[in-house]
C-alpha cells in the first residue's frame, strides 16, 4: 500500500500513536522498533505534549527521513492520555496502536496484534503480554486470556493492561477514549470501561513488546494515591466486588511500602470494608505478613489473592442477590 493511501482515509489503514514529553533520549529508539515493523504502519504520529527539551527536534529530524511520521504539537502539558487522544482524533487509520516514548517493540509487534483484530471483528482492543527491560535483566510478562471482570484479571495477577500493547480500532475508541483526568491508572481504566460498555477486549499471550523501567522518572512508578482514589470513584460501580477487594490489597501494600500505616493505608483499608466487612476483617489480620523482611509484601499479595479468589463466588453472588 502507498503511503498517500492512508490520506484518504481507506478502510484497514494502520495509525501508531506516541505520546512525548520531555524524553529526546528515547524517541528515537521507540520510533526505529516502529520502522522495523514486518508490518509497517501507514502513519506514525507523534503528539509532543509540551515538551521543554529537544524532543522535538529529534523527532522533526526524523520525519524529515520519513513521510509517515507526523509532529503534532500541543501547546500546554495535559499528560499522556489527552496526548494519546489528539493523536487518535487525528489518525487516519482503522486501526491505531499505542506506544509510550520510552519503550518499543518486537519486531512483529504489529503483525501478530493486527492479525488478531483481523480475524475476528468483534474484538474492539487487543493487549498482550510483554517484557520489563530494568537495564540489567528483561523478565517476561506473561498474559491468559481474558475472561470475566478485567479488575479480577489484573489485580490477581492473570495480566497486565499496559499502553505499549494496546492496538484497538478507532471507531471503539472514540466512544471509549483515554480518561485524561486522570494521572494514572489510564490503561486499567480503558479496558475496564470497554468491558462496561460491552465490547470486546483480547488478549495476545504472544510478548511483543518492551517497556523499560530503569528511568527514576517514569510516572507508573510513582505512587500517586489521590489518582488511584480518584480511579476508584469513579469506577467504583463498574467490575466486580472481589475486583475491587483486590484493587484494595495492592494499594494497601503499595501505601504500606512508602508510608506504613499512614493515611493512605488507613483509607485503603476503610474502603475494602466498606466494600465487604468480612473480607476487610480478614485482610487486615493479613497485614501482619508486610512487617516480614524482605518477604512480606510479597507473601500478603499472595495471601490476599488466595483468599479472594476462594471468596469470589460467594461474594459477588450475595451482591447481585442484593442489587435492586
Amino acid at each position: 500500500m502507498s503511503r498517500s493511501a492512508y490520506a484518504a482515509g481507506g478502510p484497514g489503514l494502520v495509525s501508531v500513536v506516541i505520546p512525548v514529553y520531555n524524553r529526546a533520549s528515547t524517541i528515537g529508539r521507540a520510533l526505529a522498533s516502529v520502522q522495523r515493523q514486518t508490518c509497517p504502519p501507514d502513519e506514525i504520529l507523534v503528539v509532543d505534549d509540551g515538551s521543554t527539551d529537544a524532543s522535538c527536534a529529534v523527532v522533526a529530524a526524523l520525519a524529515a527521513q520519513d513521510a509517515s511520521i507526523r509532529l503534532l504539537r500541543e501547546t500546554r502539558n495535559g499528560g499522556g492520555a489527552a496526548a494519546r487522544n489528539t493523536g487518535l482524533r487525528a489518525a487516519c487509520g482503522e486501526l491505531v496502536a499505542f506506544l509510550d516514548s520510552d519503550d518499543e517493540w518486537l519486531d512483529d509487534h504489529l503483525e501478530q496484534r493486527i492479525s488478531t483484530l483481523r480475524s475476528d471483528p468483534d474484538v474492539a482492543l487487543v493487549f498482550g503480554a510483554f517484557y520489563l527491560d530494568d537495564g540489567r535483566t528483561t523478565i517476561p510478562q506473561p498474559c491468559q486470556p481474558l475472561a470475566g471482570d478485567p479488575l479480577v484479571y489484573v489485580f490477581s495477577g492473570r495480566g497486565g493492561f499496559r499502553t505499549s500493547t494496546f492496538v484497538g480500532r478507532k471507531a471503539a475508541l472514540l466512544e471509549v477514549p483515554f480518561d485524561d483526568r486522570l494521572r494514572k491508572h489510564q490503561d486499567w481504566d480503558l479496558v475496564l470501561n470497554l468491558a462496561h460498555r460491552r465490547f470486546r477486549v483480547a488478549a495476545d499471550p504472544q510478548a511483543t513488546a518492551v517497556l523499560h523501567i530503569a528511568s527514576h522518572d517514569r510516572l507508573s512508578a510513582k505512587p500517586d494515591h489521590e489518582a488511584s482514589k480518584l480511579f476508584y470513584l469513579k469506577n467504583r460501580q463498574h467490575g466486580s466486588r472481589s475486583g475491587w477487594v483486590l484493587f484494595c490489597t495492592i494499594m494497601l501494600e503499595r501505601a504500606f511500602r512508602a508510608e506504613r500505616r499512614g493515611t493512605n493505608f488507613r483509607y485503603y483499608l476503610a474502603t475494602l470494608k466498606n466494600i465487604d466487612s468480612r473480607a476487610g476483617a480478614i485482610v487486615g489480620v493479613l497485614t501482619a505478613l508486610l512487617y516480614i523482611p524482605r518477604l512480606g509484601r510479597r507473601l500478603f499479595r499472595a495471601a490476599c489473592t488466595s483468599y479472594c479468589l476462594a471468596t469470589a463466588d460467594a461474594r459477588d453472588r450475595g451482591a447481585a442477590q442484593r442489587s435492586p
